[in-house]
């Protein structure tokens, strides 16, 4: 018959501070006190719940992780007011036609896979300075070449990669 050793400490039955005298008890002789049954199902069962929600929020917060590629650049307009510098960024936002929003000074539009930001600061009476910021969600590649084409657009005029990044 299966024997389980059970040693006995100085606070009775601990499985910290056992003694040296042991003595061996068939398993079929031992009782487990039900109060302590239900304790024990009771923290099983918490640990395994919030194992399972730690788990859960884990896996929530992965989609999170993936960050954006962001590409910026700026551009001096010469002879362009701010207000104009804004009129021509609603007319690039419009030959788009994608969902936008407008602020005093920028101009957001959103794609399916990225989003776009337009800032227009006055430099005076007859120049400005447009700033455009363009993230994808997964290639930064995709974020400059928008960038590039949203400058151009813009200014009006072709610009070369070096003087955007």
């Amino acid at each position: 018959m299966p024997t389980l050793r059970v040693g006995y400490g100085e606070q009775g039955l601990s499985p910290v501070a056992f003694d040296t005298r042991f003595i061996e008890k068939p398993l079929s002789s031992l009782s487990v006190n039900f109060i302590e049954l239900c304790v024990m199902n009771l923290m099983l069962s918490r640990l395994l719940s919030t194992s399972f929600l730690g788990l859960s929020l884990a896996a929530l917060s992965l989609p999170a992780e993936a960050r954006p590629e962001i590409a910026s650049g700026d551009q001096w307009l010469e002879g362009v007011s701010q207000t104009e510098c804004l009129s021509r960024a609603d007319d690039f936002i419009t030959e788009l036609d994608v969902p936008n929003q407008g602020g005093e000074i920028d101009r957001t539009g959103y794609f399916d896979d990225g989003v776009f930001r337009i800032l227009c600061y006055g430099g005076g009476e007859e120049s400005s300075m447009v700033l455009v910021f363009s993230a994808h969600n997964e290639s930064a590649e995709v974020a400059a070449q928008f960038l590039q084409f949203a400058l151009e657009e813009i200014s009006g005029q072709a610009i070369e990669a070096g003087q955007t990044l």
